[in-house]
């Protein structure tokens, strides 16, 4: 008799021991799902920031960085919380979030201020936080005030196939075009539509195995902007550099900082063979050089210490490319 009293006391235990258990999971998750890490409150942040940030424009450089700090940081965290666990955010949170982000990270004069700031006198860590809103900028899409003299129409093309580092083909310099007929235009509506469905800002047609002087870009938000830039010369103005955020369509998952010449003259011809010029210091000085590079046989990855350049090649599998690479450019 004794032992059945114990047997049903230790069941009883058992299941008030279960029920306690079931009860601080239940409580646990209703925590993680009311309080979530990005709320609305997160863009409110965000906003003031980049409100104080644009109204004190007699703060010290010490302030300034602390408020592009706190930008960039909100932003980042925003972009992987919603991302990685979209089902705990509502539809309206992340289509405000997106709609707020494309509205400071577009911002001509955050950007000025961003630029305005001399990288020399930094620490490591102040150079990081630049360098991240720069990337936030090259990210939605940053489009300076360039007119539409440039812009070009575009047909439905083929997608082909980009060259992947370490194809030797992207190392081969490209040729002038000299005719402008169907064949090329076709060429041109090919590579716009691969570069649109590869999420592309630009393409240099050594990057297609194509050798010849052909690049086309968009570095609009909504990449309805397409250009097109035959046999481009690119002349630096001013000694002034800038360092930015670079990735490629020919190399995989890598990006790093390169810096270039801030300010460039491009001349070079339309997709019918028309000449114009553009003058340019934001996303399209930046990226006419790294696709004039292209056409001459270099990938920006060249422009990195080589320790940097072998680090990559292992990384994407190609140990032995990080034993004989080429030797670093010098920007």
């Amino acid at each position: 008799m004794v032992g059945v009293i114990m047997i049903k006391s230790h069941n009883a235990l058992l299941s008030l021991t279960f029920c306690i258990l079931l009860l601080i999971i239940h409580s646990s998750a209703l925590t993680n799902t009311s309080q979530l890490p990005c709320t609305s409150k997160t863009l409110d942040q965000l906003q003031e920031a980049v409100d104080k940030l644009l109204r004190q424009t007699s703060a010290s450089t010490k302030e300034t960085l602390a408020l592009i700090h706190q930008s960039t940081r909100l932003t980042s965290e925003t972009q992987l919380n919603t991302h990685q666990h979209p089902d705990d955010y509502s539809q309206d949170f992340i289509d405000k979030f997106e709609q707020l982000s494309q509205k400071i990270w577009t911002n001509d004069d955050l950007y000025q201020r961003i630029e305005s700031i001399p990288l020399a006198s930094l620490t490591s860590a102040d150079k990081h936080t630049i360098n991240h809103a720069k990337t936030l900028f090259s990210r939605y899409g940053f489009q300076p005030e360039t007119g539409d003299i440039h812009l070009t129409p575009i047909a439905e093309g083929k997608l082909l196939n980009i060259l992947q580092y370490p194809e030797p083909e992207l190392h081969q310099k490209a040729h002038k075009v000299t005719e402008f007929n169907d064949e090329l235009q076709e060429l041109i509506d090919n590579m716009l539509t691969t570069m649109y469905q590869t999420k592309g800002v630009g393409l240099a047609a050594t990057q297609i195995g194509v050798r010849r002087q052909v690049v086309v870009m968009d570095v609009s938000i909504t990449q309805n902007h397409p250009m097109v830039f035959i046999n481009p010369i690119v002349t630096p103005i001013g000694d002034t550099l800038l360092t930015f955020p670079q990735g490629c369509l020919s190399v995989k998952d890598t990006m790093d900082v390169v810096t270039r010449p801030k300010k460039v003259r491009i001349e070079a011809l339309d997709r019918y063979g028309n000449p114009f010029v553009i003058e340019d210091d934001k996303l399209i000085a930046v990226c006419i050089q790294h696709e004039l590079d292209h056409l001459n046989g270099i990938l920006f990855i060249q422009h990195l210490p080589i320790q940097k350049q072998k680090s990559i090649a292992t990384r994407l599998g190609h140990l032995e490319l990080a034993r004989e690479l080429r030797p670093s450019i010098k920007s």
